[in-house]
Protein backbone atom coordinates (compact mmCIF):
# COMPACT_ATOMS: atom_id res chain seq x y z
CA UNK A 1 0.00 0.00 0.00
CA UNK A 2 2.80 2.40 0.91
CA UNK A 3 4.57 1.65 -2.37
CA UNK A 4 1.38 2.33 -4.30
CA UNK A 5 0.95 5.67 -2.53
CA UNK A 6 4.53 6.66 -3.38
CA UNK A 7 4.03 5.77 -7.04
CA UNK A 8 0.74 7.68 -7.08
CA UNK A 9 2.47 10.74 -5.60
CA UNK A 10 5.25 10.54 -8.18
CA UNK A 11 2.78 10.25 -11.01
CA UNK A 12 0.78 13.22 -9.78
CA UNK A 13 3.97 15.21 -9.21
CA UNK A 14 5.28 14.26 -12.66
CA UNK A 15 2.06 15.49 -14.26
CA UNK A 16 2.51 18.82 -12.45
CA UNK A 17 6.18 19.04 -13.35
CA UNK A 18 5.95 18.18 -17.00
CA UNK A 19 2.96 20.40 -17.62
CA UNK A 20 4.53 23.41 -15.90
CA UNK A 21 8.29 22.90 -15.48
CA UNK A 22 9.13 24.64 -18.75
CA UNK A 23 7.40 27.79 -17.55
CA UNK A 24 8.31 27.85 -13.85
CA UNK A 25 11.20 30.09 -12.88
CA UNK A 26 13.47 28.92 -10.04
CA UNK A 27 13.39 30.66 -6.70
CA UNK A 28 15.24 33.96 -6.48
CA UNK A 29 18.81 33.25 -5.45
CA UNK A 30 19.08 29.88 -7.18
CA UNK A 31 22.52 29.55 -8.77
CA UNK A 32 23.60 28.30 -12.19
CA UNK A 33 24.88 24.72 -12.32
CA UNK A 34 27.97 25.39 -14.45
CA UNK A 35 28.48 21.70 -15.15
CA UNK A 36 25.14 21.52 -16.98
CA UNK A 37 25.37 21.46 -20.81
CA UNK A 38 23.00 24.45 -21.09
CA UNK A 39 25.53 26.55 -19.14
CA UNK A 40 28.29 25.94 -21.69
CA UNK A 41 29.35 29.21 -23.32
CA UNK A 42 26.83 31.27 -21.35
CA UNK A 43 28.23 34.82 -21.14
CA UNK A 44 25.08 36.69 -20.05
CA UNK A 45 21.88 35.48 -18.36
CA UNK A 46 19.17 37.91 -17.31
CA UNK A 47 16.38 35.82 -15.76
CA UNK A 48 14.29 38.91 -14.89
CA UNK A 49 13.25 37.30 -11.63
CA UNK A 50 14.43 40.02 -9.22
CA UNK A 51 10.90 41.30 -8.65
CA UNK A 52 11.94 44.63 -7.15
CA UNK A 53 14.45 47.41 -7.63
CA UNK A 54 15.66 49.03 -10.83
CA UNK A 55 18.50 46.58 -11.61
CA UNK A 56 18.24 43.55 -13.92
CA UNK A 57 20.91 41.19 -12.62
CA UNK A 58 23.14 39.06 -14.79
CA UNK A 59 23.57 35.63 -13.18
CA UNK A 60 26.94 34.93 -14.83
CA UNK A 61 30.32 35.93 -13.30
CA UNK A 62 30.50 38.75 -15.87
CA UNK A 63 27.89 40.72 -13.90
CA UNK A 64 26.49 42.50 -16.93
CA UNK A 65 23.71 44.05 -14.88
CA UNK A 66 21.15 46.27 -16.59
CA UNK A 67 19.39 49.42 -15.40
CA UNK A 68 15.74 50.28 -15.94
CA UNK A 69 15.53 53.51 -17.89
CA UNK A 70 12.56 55.92 -18.04
CA UNK A 71 10.47 53.67 -15.81
CA UNK A 72 9.89 53.04 -12.13
CA UNK A 73 10.54 49.63 -10.65
CA UNK A 74 7.19 49.57 -8.85
CA UNK A 75 5.37 49.89 -12.17
CA UNK A 76 7.74 47.76 -14.26
CA UNK A 77 7.80 44.50 -12.30
CA UNK A 78 4.84 42.22 -12.95
CA UNK A 79 3.91 38.58 -12.67
CA UNK A 80 4.91 36.84 -15.86
CA UNK A 81 2.20 36.27 -18.43
CA UNK A 82 2.86 32.86 -19.92
CA UNK A 83 5.08 31.54 -17.14
CA UNK A 84 5.31 31.51 -13.36
CA UNK A 85 7.75 34.12 -12.11
CA UNK A 86 8.57 37.80 -12.53
CA UNK A 87 8.97 39.82 -15.72
CA UNK A 88 9.50 43.46 -16.70
CA UNK A 89 6.67 45.21 -18.52
CA UNK A 90 7.72 47.68 -21.22
CA UNK A 91 5.18 50.20 -22.48
CA UNK A 92 5.27 51.53 -26.05
CA UNK A 93 5.54 55.30 -26.54
CA UNK A 94 7.03 55.65 -23.05
CA UNK A 95 10.64 55.02 -24.14
CA UNK A 96 11.00 52.23 -21.58
CA UNK A 97 14.19 50.21 -22.01
CA UNK A 98 16.91 48.31 -20.15
CA UNK A 99 20.44 49.73 -20.50
CA UNK A 100 23.26 47.21 -20.09
CA UNK A 101 26.09 49.48 -21.20
CA UNK A 102 29.14 48.78 -23.35
CA UNK A 103 29.31 44.98 -23.00
CA UNK A 104 29.58 41.84 -25.15
CA UNK A 105 32.46 43.17 -27.22
CA UNK A 106 34.16 39.88 -28.08
CA UNK A 107 32.06 38.78 -31.06
CA UNK A 108 33.69 41.17 -33.53
CA UNK A 109 37.30 42.32 -33.11
CA UNK A 110 40.29 42.76 -35.40
CA UNK A 111 38.29 42.07 -38.54
CA UNK A 112 37.23 38.61 -37.36
CA UNK A 113 33.71 37.60 -36.41
CA UNK A 114 33.04 35.01 -33.73
CA UNK A 115 29.92 32.89 -33.35
CA UNK A 116 27.26 33.73 -30.79
CA UNK A 117 23.59 33.21 -30.01
CA UNK A 118 20.80 35.21 -28.38
CA UNK A 119 17.89 33.49 -26.63
CA UNK A 120 14.84 35.34 -25.34
CA UNK A 121 11.40 34.74 -23.86
CA UNK A 122 8.67 37.34 -23.61
CA UNK A 123 5.00 38.18 -23.87
CA UNK A 124 4.05 40.25 -26.92
CA UNK A 125 1.40 42.95 -26.54
CA UNK A 126 2.34 44.64 -29.83
CA UNK A 127 4.64 42.81 -32.26
CA UNK A 128 5.84 46.02 -33.92
CA UNK A 129 9.37 46.98 -32.78
CA UNK A 130 9.68 44.24 -30.16
CA UNK A 131 13.38 44.22 -29.28
CA UNK A 132 15.01 41.48 -27.20
CA UNK A 133 18.59 42.73 -27.51
CA UNK A 134 20.52 45.21 -29.67
CA UNK A 135 23.95 46.81 -29.91
CA UNK A 136 23.24 49.77 -32.17
CA UNK A 137 23.58 53.54 -31.79
CA UNK A 138 22.26 56.73 -33.35
CA UNK A 139 19.02 55.27 -34.71
CA UNK A 140 21.11 53.16 -37.09
CA UNK A 141 22.83 56.10 -38.76
CA UNK A 142 26.14 56.06 -36.92
CA UNK A 143 27.40 52.67 -35.80
CA UNK A 144 25.75 49.30 -35.54
CA UNK A 145 26.95 45.88 -34.45
CA UNK A 146 23.99 43.49 -34.15
CA UNK A 147 20.26 43.57 -33.57
CA UNK A 148 17.68 40.87 -32.71
CA UNK A 149 14.16 42.21 -33.07
CA UNK A 150 10.65 41.96 -34.37
CA UNK A 151 10.83 44.84 -36.81
CA UNK A 152 8.51 47.74 -37.62
CA UNK A 153 6.92 45.46 -40.23
CA UNK A 154 6.23 42.78 -37.56
CA UNK A 155 8.80 40.40 -39.08
CA UNK A 156 11.41 38.67 -36.96
CA UNK A 157 14.80 40.02 -38.05
CA UNK A 158 18.35 39.09 -37.07
CA UNK A 159 21.26 41.21 -38.27
CA UNK A 160 24.99 41.76 -37.85
CA UNK A 161 26.56 44.95 -39.19
CA UNK A 162 29.88 46.07 -40.64
CA UNK A 163 30.01 49.39 -38.78
CA UNK A 164 26.92 50.83 -40.45
CA UNK A 165 23.39 49.55 -41.03
CA UNK A 166 23.90 49.82 -44.79
CA UNK A 167 26.58 47.09 -44.65
CA UNK A 168 25.02 44.02 -43.09
CA UNK A 169 24.24 40.35 -43.03
CA UNK A 170 20.58 40.05 -42.18
CA UNK A 171 17.74 37.58 -42.37
CA UNK A 172 14.04 38.11 -41.74
CA UNK A 173 10.94 35.97 -41.71
CA UNK A 174 8.82 35.90 -44.84
CA UNK A 175 5.77 36.28 -42.62
CA UNK A 176 4.70 38.52 -39.76
CA UNK A 177 4.33 37.73 -36.07
CA UNK A 178 1.26 39.90 -35.70
CA UNK A 179 -0.80 36.82 -34.88
CA UNK A 180 1.45 36.19 -31.84
CA UNK A 181 0.26 39.35 -30.10
CA UNK A 182 -1.20 38.38 -26.74
CA UNK A 183 1.09 35.35 -26.64
CA UNK A 184 4.19 34.11 -24.78
CA UNK A 185 7.04 33.34 -27.18
CA UNK A 186 10.62 32.06 -27.28
CA UNK A 187 12.88 33.58 -29.96
CA UNK A 188 16.46 32.56 -30.79
CA UNK A 189 19.03 34.01 -33.16
CA UNK A 190 22.31 32.20 -33.91
CA UNK A 191 25.34 33.30 -35.95
CA UNK A 192 28.15 30.95 -37.00
CA UNK A 193 30.69 33.77 -37.32
CA UNK A 194 31.65 33.05 -40.93
CA UNK A 195 30.41 36.37 -42.33
CA UNK A 196 29.60 35.05 -45.81
CA UNK A 197 25.86 35.53 -46.30
CA UNK A 198 22.50 35.72 -44.57
CA UNK A 199 22.60 31.90 -44.44
CA UNK A 200 25.13 32.21 -41.60
CA UNK A 201 22.28 33.54 -39.46
CA UNK A 202 19.50 31.27 -38.19
CA UNK A 203 16.31 32.05 -36.29
CA UNK A 204 14.07 29.83 -34.19
CA UNK A 205 10.55 30.39 -32.88
CA UNK A 206 9.37 28.28 -29.93
CA UNK A 207 12.22 25.83 -30.44
CA UNK A 208 11.68 25.34 -34.17
CA UNK A 209 14.04 26.46 -36.95
CA UNK A 210 12.45 29.10 -39.20
CA UNK A 211 12.93 28.08 -42.84
CA UNK A 212 10.54 30.56 -44.46
CA UNK A 213 13.06 33.43 -44.48
CA UNK A 214 14.18 36.21 -46.80
CA UNK A 215 17.67 37.56 -47.51
CA UNK A 216 17.86 41.01 -45.94
CA UNK A 217 21.58 41.63 -46.65
CA UNK A 218 22.80 45.05 -47.69
CA UNK A 219 25.97 46.75 -48.88
CA UNK A 220 29.34 45.05 -48.60
CA UNK A 221 29.83 43.07 -45.40
CA UNK A 222 33.31 42.05 -44.24
CA UNK A 223 33.06 41.74 -40.48
CA UNK A 224 31.95 43.52 -37.34
CA UNK A 225 34.96 45.82 -37.40
CA UNK A 226 34.58 47.18 -33.88
CA UNK A 227 32.11 46.61 -31.10
CA UNK A 228 33.60 48.81 -28.39
CA UNK A 229 31.83 51.94 -27.20
CA UNK A 230 28.32 50.86 -28.20
CA UNK A 231 25.70 50.11 -25.56
CA UNK A 232 23.59 46.99 -25.38
CA UNK A 233 19.88 47.60 -24.78
CA UNK A 234 16.63 45.70 -24.47
CA UNK A 235 13.29 47.31 -25.25
CA UNK A 236 13.98 49.76 -28.05
CA UNK A 237 15.44 49.53 -31.53
CA UNK A 238 18.53 51.26 -32.85
CA UNK A 239 18.69 53.78 -30.05
CA UNK A 240 15.37 55.27 -31.10
CA UNK A 241 12.92 56.73 -28.60
CA UNK A 242 10.12 56.25 -31.14
CA UNK A 243 10.70 52.53 -31.84
CA UNK A 244 10.12 50.90 -28.50
CA UNK A 245 8.74 47.63 -27.21
CA UNK A 246 5.26 46.88 -25.90
CA UNK A 247 5.12 43.73 -23.79
CA UNK A 248 6.98 41.75 -21.16
CA UNK A 249 10.62 40.70 -21.23
CA UNK A 250 10.94 37.53 -19.21
CA UNK A 251 14.37 36.01 -19.87
CA UNK A 252 17.32 36.86 -22.17
CA UNK A 253 20.58 34.94 -22.58
CA UNK A 254 23.72 35.23 -24.70
CA UNK A 255 26.01 32.33 -25.61
CA UNK A 256 29.47 32.60 -27.17
CA UNK A 257 28.84 29.88 -29.75
CA UNK A 258 26.23 28.85 -32.30
CA UNK A 259 23.58 26.88 -30.44
CA UNK A 260 22.49 23.67 -32.13
CA UNK A 261 18.88 22.96 -33.05
CA UNK A 262 18.92 20.15 -30.48
CA UNK A 263 20.04 22.42 -27.64
CA UNK A 264 17.49 25.08 -28.59
CA UNK A 265 14.77 22.44 -28.53
CA UNK A 266 15.91 21.37 -25.05
CA UNK A 267 15.89 24.98 -23.86
CA UNK A 268 12.36 25.38 -25.12
CA UNK A 269 11.07 22.38 -23.16
CA UNK A 270 13.05 23.08 -20.00
CA UNK A 271 14.72 26.52 -19.94
CA UNK A 272 15.79 26.24 -16.30
CA UNK A 273 17.39 22.80 -16.35
CA UNK A 274 20.74 24.56 -15.85
CA UNK A 275 19.70 26.05 -12.52
CA UNK A 276 21.09 24.37 -9.42
CA UNK A 277 17.94 23.51 -7.45
CA UNK A 278 18.84 20.06 -6.04
CA UNK A 279 15.53 19.24 -4.32
CA UNK A 280 13.41 20.19 -7.34
CA UNK A 281 15.70 18.27 -9.68
CA UNK A 282 15.68 15.22 -7.42
CA UNK A 283 11.89 15.13 -7.34
CA UNK A 284 11.51 15.65 -11.08
CA UNK A 285 14.12 12.95 -11.74
CA UNK A 286 12.20 10.55 -9.50
CA UNK A 287 8.97 11.40 -11.26
CA UNK A 288 10.60 10.87 -14.67
CA UNK A 289 12.00 7.51 -13.55
CA UNK A 290 8.57 6.42 -12.34
CA UNK A 291 7.05 7.34 -15.68
CA UNK A 292 9.75 5.48 -17.59
CA UNK A 293 9.08 2.36 -15.55
CA UNK A 294 5.48 2.61 -16.72
CA UNK A 295 6.70 3.01 -20.33
CA UNK A 296 5.52 6.62 -20.48
CA UNK A 297 7.80 8.79 -22.59
CA UNK A 298 8.91 12.09 -21.05
CA UNK A 299 11.26 14.81 -22.24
Amino acid sequence: MRKQLVVLFLLLFSNLCFSQIAYQKPLLGTQINWSHPHAKGLVAFWMYNDGSGGVIRDLTPNHYDGAMTNMTAADAWENGRGEKGNAVDLVKASDHYILFGDILNDFGRDGTDRPFSIVGWGFIDDATDFCFLSKVTGNGEDEAVWNFEISDSDQLRWSVYDSRVSNRLSVRTNFTLTDREGDFIMLVGTYNGEGSSFADLKMYIDGELVTNTVDNDGGSYVSMESTDGIDVETGRLQGSSTRDTDGQISDVRVYDYELSAHTIRELYYDPYALMDDPMFRMLTAAAAAALRRRNIIVF
